[in-house]
């Protein structure tokens, strides 16, 4: 067991970092939530702005869940090590990921048909001229 100030000290970042984590994991959620209801434009703005920073975001959690394993260890060598906060993580961001694609897909789909729509127009007058 550490002296009692290194001990504090421990504590105190373990107290950090778990207040870190909170909030990482609390982006991703939001995130997630998000993504469940992209048909309403304001929330699709929201995803959409939200997703900027989801990789960095994750990366950051990831970091900050092996520093609280570390600081645990350094407090209690007998701690045993939990990953298991990375699972839960790891199946809201993949959903993330496939919403962000659909929609990605989704929009440019959209964005072709409106590139189209011209020579479609054209296309239909050069049709009724011809009749």
């Amino acid at each position: 067991m550490p002296p009692k100030n290194d001990a504090q000290n421990l504590e105190a970042r373990l107290n950090k970092l778990l207040a870190k984590k909170e909030t990482y994991f609390n982006k991703i959620q939001l995130l997630y939530d998000l993504s469940k209801d992209l048909k309403n434009p304001i929330i699709l703005e929201k995803f959409k702005i939200q997703l900027n920073t989801l990789d960095e975001t994750l990366e950051l959690f990831k970091q900050t869940i092996e520093n609280i394993n570390d600081v645990n260890v350094d407090i209690n060598p007998d701690y045993r090590l939990n990953y298991q906060p990375l699972e839960m993580i790891d199946t809201l961001y993949c959903h993330i990921k496939e919403a962000a694609k659909i929609l990605d897909n989704h929009q440019v789909s959209q964005n072709r048909q409106t590139a189209d729509e011209p020579a479609i127009a054209r296309l239909k007058k050069v049709r009724s001229t011809r009749i």
